[in-house]
């Protein structure tokens, strides 16, 4: 689900009041899926491929990537509808939600990577607290010491991440570098392929 088969539709017209209605639509389905998701402790692919159908993971992405491009509110507004049908959907929509909101602050060849092949493109997250050590090198940044102990979003490890929300091809964490008294903080967003643990 997080690389479609026909390409990703634009969700940019949408209005606000029109994708809030689409999430009070789904909040009876989502009750009824609930429980097995509880017992499966995962989303159901049903309920990913409609959060990617209705365009909700997508309302705080940039209008130019197709995304809704919705106020800072809309991180409060749509969790809450879905939540009223299964709070773990609403939990993981937030935690979907706010990572296009983020890469929408990164340079524009940043955006181009996630999102350039795939704007359905999800981002999974590990930004709570720093987790980890990050050293600038040539192109970037090399993110290490702690990554064993990386936290994605509220688990142990991207590979329990990456069962919450299968379809999560990229990973947000944020990282300090030491200079003597000095701590530099910053983020991250790479693919998990680059992730080595």
């Amino acid at each position: 689900m997080n690389a479609p088969h026909k390409p990703a539709p634009s969700f940019a017209g949408v209005s606000y009041g029109e994708a809030i209605e689409r999430a009070r639509k789904l909040v009876p389905v989502l009750r009824s899926r609930a429980a097995a998701a509880e017992a499966a402790r995962t989303m159901s692919e049903e309920t990913i491929a409609d959060l990617h159908a209705s365009g909700l993971i997508r309302t705080m992405q940039p209008r130019r990537w197709g995304g809704m491009e919705f106020d800072y509110v809309a991180y409060v507004d749509f969790p809450l509808e879905l939540s009223r049908g299964d709070a773990s959907a609403g939990w993981n929509l937030a935690n979907l939600q706010i990572h296009h909101w983020m890469l929408a602050l990164y340079d524009g060849r940043a955006q181009e990577e996630v999102w350039g092949a795939n704007p359905d493109a999800l981002i999974a997250s590990g930004i709570a607290f720093p987790q980890g050590s990050g050293r600038k090198a040539d192109g970037g940044f090399v993110v290490g010491r702690a990554a064993s102990r990386l936290t994605v979003t509220s688990f142990p490890a991207p590979a329990i991440a990456s069962q919450a929300v299968p379809e999560a091809k990229y990973i947000n964490s944020l990282f300090s570098e030491f200079r003597g008294t000095t701590e530099n903080t910053g983020i991250s967003t790479m693919p998990f392929s680059n992730l080595v643990l």
